[in-house]
């Protein structure tokens, strides 16, 4: 590819792999698709949420710029594909946003979404679950049915908003009630029993503990490497000064050490505060995992939302079943807890690992 990459990508010289993600900006453009994908906000609005967020555009300019935003929004070089000469070709890049997301914002753009618009009044509507058949948008609607004796009952139910007649497609329609019972049901698949929970709670502890007592060593480490560093360029540069050395020499090796003192400075720049707290955090979080089904049933609509973009992602919704793909460290959290709840939750160390490790990211 001519030219720079796309913000969440970087340049490299490897000619084998001249294009690589960079995690953290891929973290904020896969967020703003997903943001964008429901159907029910604007670009300034995204702009407003990862500021929030903590989702930064550069140092200089951490608030995205309105048209940087939807050039990102709209270019299919997420999804793999280069534009080039007005044509699209198949790149070898790593993809950040799946097809059907990247068609869903488009579809925002191009005005296809006008049913799931404005304000969002129930839970489940404005896009946050989608069709299994067609990904289109899922919207509410709410049914007024006259009684015999005067006054109306409320009924409401969720659907595939897809404007067009669609060839085979299934009919699509929930009663709001068995749908939450469903999203409830899915959500107890976190819960795991209480002896094994504080085992596992246990265990996250220690692990943990021993993350951050390995930061420290590796800190230590690179501190140590920095003053040998620095010793060693004082004495290249006191045998350059006594005329042991030549020029050129000095000069090339004196750049590689400053080279490395960079690189180190920038480790120690970073620290061991990834995993300082993270004890903490990974308590509050196996807390909620364990009584997230309750708190969803018990909170209002915003609440509701806030919980099931936090656990899960590419939520979809057939004419039998609520699927979804949870996100770190839950999907690590629901397999300890299908082995503990078969009786198998023996040795877990791996799972145990990253569970705790990705625990500390959340707040």
């Amino acid at each position: 590819m001519p030219g720079h990459v796309p913000f969440g990508y970087r340049n490299t010289r490897d000619g084998d792999a001249p294009i690589i993600v960079d995690e953290e900006q891929a973290r904020t453009v896969r967020r703003a698709f997903e943001l964008f994908a429901r159907g029910n906000t604007t670009v300034d609005a995204v702009r407003e949420r990862l500021d929030a967020e903590g989702c930064s555009y550069t140092h200089s300019c951490p608030q995205f710029p309105r048209n940087t935003l939807r050039k990102i929004l709209q270019n299919p070089f997420y999804i793999g594909r280069l534009v080039w000469a007005g044509k699209q070709f198949e790149g070898k890049h790593q993809p950040l946003v799946d097809p059907e997301t990247f068609r869903a914002c488009q579809d925002v753009f191009a005005g296809r979404n006008h049913h799931v618009s404005g304000v969002v009044h129930l839970p489940l509507a404005g896009g946050l679950l989608r069709c299994g058949f067609c990904t289109q948008a899922i919207t509410g609607e709410r049914i007024k049915k006259p009684l015999k004796g005067g006054g109306v009952n409320l009924h409401y139910y969720y659907r595939c908003c897809h404007p067009d007649a669609v060839r085979d497609h299934p009919k699509l329609r929930w009663r709001a009630a068995p749908l939450e019972a469903a999203i409830e049901q899915r959500l107890r698949e976190l819960t795991m029993p209480g002896p094994i929970a504080q085992w596992f709670a246990e265990s996250a502890r220690a692990a943990l503990a021993g993350e951050k007592n390995r930061a420290a060593q590796r800190l230590a480490s690179l501190r140590k490497r920095e003053t040998d560093l620095q010793n060693m360029q004082t004495k290249l540069l006191d045998v350059y000064l006594k005329g042991a050395v030549l020029e050129d020499q000095f000069a090339r090796r004196n750049t590689e050490f400053q080279a490395e003192v960079a690189q180190v400075r920038a480790k120690l720049a970073a620290g061991p505060d990834a995993v300082d707290g993270a004890d903490r955090v990974a308590a509050r979080v196996l807390r909620f995992a364990q009584k997230a089904a309750g708190v969803w049933r018990g909170s209002n609509t915003e609440t509701r939302r806030a919980i099931l973009d936090v656990v899960c992602l590419n939520r979809r919704l057939d004419a039998a079943n609520v699927t979804w793909d949870w996100r770190s460290p839950f999907d690590v959290l629901v397999r300890c807890a299908n082995q503990a709840n078969g009786g198998g939750y023996g040795d877990r160390t791996r799972d145990l690992q990253t569970a705790s490790l990705t625990l500390s990211q959340l707040s």
